[in-house]
C-alpha cells in the first residue's frame, strides 16, 4: 500500500524544510498520497494504481528540461501521473484535475501580461470547480513557491506581488488535511449532508459547506473566549445571573435547515448560560429576538448572510451580498455569510466583520495573505483605501480560491486578544468600545487583527 511516511507531513516538529529549491522528495510524497487517497476512495484497487509518473508519460523535449529548474525536474520525474485524456471522470483533487502536460507547463504568458514563461510555470490545472476563468497551481523557480490562482484576472496581481505564495508542499499538505478532516471526501469516505447535494462534485471528490471538525473548532472557540473573558472579571463585583442567548426563535425558522453550520453552531451554543454582554470591544450578543437585516430581500432566504453577533450603527455592505438599499449600508456585526452556500468556493463557516466605519486607509491593516485592505488588486498602483468590511478576510489564500474567512479563526484571535491583555475585561465583557479595532490600521497593533494564512 502507498503512504507516506510521517516525516513528509508538515507540522510544528516538522516544518518546512529549507532547501535550495522545491523539496522535491516531500511534494511528489505529498503528491502521491492525494493520487492514491483518491483512486482507493473511489473504488478502485490499490495495487492498479499507475506507477508511471509525469515524467514516463510525458518525455518532455531538451528544451523544454533546459528551462525548469533541476528541483521541478525531480518532482515531476517522482510524481505519480494520470493523463486527463485517459482518466477524464478523475480529478487529482476537489479543486485540482492534475498535473499540466509538457505542452502547458511554459504556457503562463498566455495567462497575464508581462508574465515570464522562464520564472513560472503552470503546473496543475484546476477543475471547472467554477465553470469560468479558473486557473490552477503555479509554481514560481525563481522562488521556489507555489500558489492556487482561482480566475484568470488574479494571475498578474498574485505573480508581481506575491500574494498567496509558499512552498509547494504547504499546498499538498493542506489539501491532505482538508482530507483528515472531512472538508473534502470520496463517496467511499461518508455520506454528505444535504448542502453536499446541493454542490457539484469532481469525482472522485466532494465537498462539505462544513465538517464535524470545523464545527468542533468554532464551538471550542467560542468557548475558549468565553473563559478568558469570565475568568478576568472583576472580582470585587458580584458576579451577574447568567443569560442564554436568544436565539431560540431564530433556530425555529424555515430559511435554518438544521443540517447548516449555522443551526448546529447556534444550537450549541443556545443554552450556554453566560454572565456577559460584550464578547470582544463593542460586539455584543443579542439580547433578544430580532428580525434578520436580510430575511425580507431573499427571494431564497437560506442563502441569505446571518447576523449572529451585533455591534451598533450601520456599516459598508460585502460585495457579493444583494444590496439591501442604494446606499448599501446594512447594520453592523459578525455575519456568517450564506446560511447555506451555493457555491463549492463559500465555507458554511465561513463569516464577515463588518464594522460601522472603514479601516484600511493608513495601509497597516492587512488580509492574511499580507495584502493591504481597501486596494483594488487589479490595479497597477493600488492605494488602500477604508473599508469596513475587509477585517480578518483571507484574501488570497493560495490553497483555493476567494472565500470568507471560517468564523473560528476570528473567535481565536479575539480570544488570544483577552488572554495575552491586549483587550481589558470590566463587568460588562470585553472593554473599550468599538473604536479598539481602529488599531488594526497602526504601525503598533496591526498583527494583532491579523489571521495567518491557512486554507
Amino acid at each position: 500500500m502507498f503512504q507516506t511516511k510521517p516525516s513528509h507531513r508538515i507540522s510544528a516538529a516538522n516544518p518546512v524544510r529549507n532547501l535550495d529549491g522545491m523539496d522535491h522528495e516531500r511534494c511528489s510524497a505529498l503528491h502521491n498520497e492525494i493520487l492514491y487517497r483518491g483512486w482507493v476512495g473511489s473504488g478502485r484497487r490499490a495495487d492498479e494504481l499507475p506507477s508511471q509518473t509525469w515524467w514516463d508519460y510525458n518525455a518532455p523535449p531538451q528544451d523544454t528540461l533546459n528551462r525548469l529548474s533541476p528541483s521541478l525536474v525531480a518532482f515531476l520525474k517522482q510524481a505519480r501521473f494520470l493523463p486527463y485524456e485517459e482518466n477524464p471522470d478523475y480529478s487529482f483533487f476537489y479543486f485540482v484535475v492534475g498535473l499540466v502536460n509538457s505542452e502547458g507547463l511554459l504556457s503562463v504568458s498566455e495567462r497575464g501580461a508581462y508574465l515570464d514563461n522562464e520564472r513560472f510555470v503552470f503546473l496543475y490545472y484546476a477543475t471547472a470547480y467554477k465553470a469560468g476563468d479558473q486557473q490552477g497551481i503555479l509554481f514560481d523557480q525563481a522562488t521556489s513557491t507555489a500558489a492556487f490562482v482561482g480566475d484568470l484576472a488574479d494571475v498578474t496581481a498574485m505573480c508581481e506581488r506575491g500574494w498567496g505564495w509558499k512552498p509547494l508542499e504547504v499546498i499538498l499538505d493542506a489539501y491532505l488535511e482538508m482530507i483528515d478532516q472531512g472538508k473534502i471526501f470520496t463517496a467511499l469516505d461518508g455520506q454528505g449532508s444535504e448542502e453536499c447535494e446541493i454542490l457539484e462534485s469532481f469525482p472522485p471528490w466532494r465537498i462539505r459547506a462544513f465538517s464535524d471538525t470545523d464545527l468542533e473548532k468554532s464551538v471550542i472557540s467560542m468557548r475558549r473566549l468565553l473563559d478568558a473573558i469570565e475568568t478576568r472579571l472583576p472580582v470585587q463585583k458580584p458576579p451577574k445571573g447568567g443569560k442564554t442567548l436568544q436565539w431560540c426563535d431564530l433556530l425555529a425558522q424555515e430559511f435554518l435547515p438544521t443540517s447548516s453550520f449555522a443551526y448546529q453552531f447556534l444550537t450549541r451554543i443556545a443554552a450556554w448560560s453566560i454572565p456577559i454582554k460584550y464578547i470582544a470591544p463593542g460586539i455584543y450578543l443579542p439580547s433578544k429576538p430580532d428580525q434578520q437585516p436580510y430575511q425580507s430581500s431573499q427571494s431564497e432566504p437560506e442563502g441569505m448572510p446571518l447576523r449572529i453577533f451585533h455591534i451598533d450603527g450601520l456599516g459598508g455592505q460585502y460585495p457579493s451580498w444583494t444590496p439591501l438599499n442604494e446606499s448599501s449600508t446594512v447594520p453592523a456585526g459578525l455575519y456568517l455569510s450564506q446560511v447555506v452556500p451555493r457555491t463549492n468556493t463559500a465555507f458554511g463557516d465561513g463569516c464577515v466583520l463588518v464594522l460601522p466605519y472603514g479601516l484600511g486607509a493608513h495601509g497597516w491593516a492587512r488580509k492574511s495573505d499580507g495584502e493591504q485592505m481597501g486596494i483594488n488588486p487589479e490595479s497597477e498602483q493600488p492605494i488602500p483605501t477604508n473599508q469596513s468590511f475587509g477585517l480578518y478576510q483571507s484574501g488570497f489564500t493560495g490553497f483555493t480560491d476567494l472565500r470568507a474567512v471560517q468564523l473560528w479563526k476570528v473567535l481565536q484571535s479575539w480570544a488570544e486578544r483577552v488572554e495575552q491583555g491586549d483587550w481589558d475585561v470590566d463587568e460588562d465583557g470585553v472593554g473599550g468600545g468599538i473604536e479598539k479595532f481602529k488599531d488594526a490600521d497602526t504601525e503598533t497593533h496591526w498583527r494583532k487583527y491579523w489571521i495567518p494564512p491557512s486554507w
